[in-house]
């Protein structure tokens, strides 16, 4: 599951959602490989992701009460 939107930087993240705060952290790890254009019989090294992670830290309602179903929920959507 690639998560295309945080544009494969890792860190902290916060989503409002009708009316809602989704709070986690992002983490991918890349690799060097050849790979992309050669110049001169030399291939130039490229990153390819090799694997990446979403913890979910909470989801809140407007009042600010942490829904722990949800969170729950969400988490294991990313597993």
């Amino acid at each position: 599951k690639e998560i295309n939107r945080l544009c494969g930087e890792a860190g902290e993240f916060e989503v409002m959602y009708n009316d809602l705060l989704i709070c986690g952290n992002y983490d991918a790890e890349y690799r060097e490989v050849q790979g992309g254009d050669h110049y001169y019989g030399i291939w130039e090294m490229v990153s390819e992701l090799v694997s990446e992670s979403v913890v979910i830290g909470g989801i809140y309602d407007e009042e600010g009460d942490e829904l722990q179903a949800s969170t729950s929920e969400l988490q294991i959507m990313f597993n």
